[in-house]
């Protein structure tokens, strides 16, 4: 992108840029309008590509410690507490 151009985004985006941020600006949309115009051929093309098999595989979602384990040590860590519970500043006035 030339300057002007860039300038003229620079005016709708209501943002003051430098000479050279305005170059490095242009040079970057360069490469990000000439990766979007590659997407958009190969969307184009119809081309799927087949993927992974092993591909979004989680973990099995399994508790791995026992409930409260680590609760007294948390409590005793925390520098204030009552009745078991962490005691923390109010930050909203009634």
């Amino acid at each position: 992108m030339d300057k002007n151009q860039v300038q003229g985004l620079a005016k709708l985006a209501r943002v003051e840029m430098s000479d050279t941020e305005m170059e490095a600006l242009g040079h970057d949309l360069e490469h990000i309008l000439s990766y979007v115009s590659n997407i958009t051929a190969v969307a184009a093309t119809g081309e799927r590509n087949e993927l992974p098999s092993h591909r979004n595989q989680f973990a099995e979602d399994v508790a791995v410690n026992t409930t409260g384990e680590y609760r007294d040590d948390i409590i005793a860590a925390f520098p204030d507490s009552q009745d078991g519970f962490l005691k923390v500043k109010s930050i909203l006035n009634q």
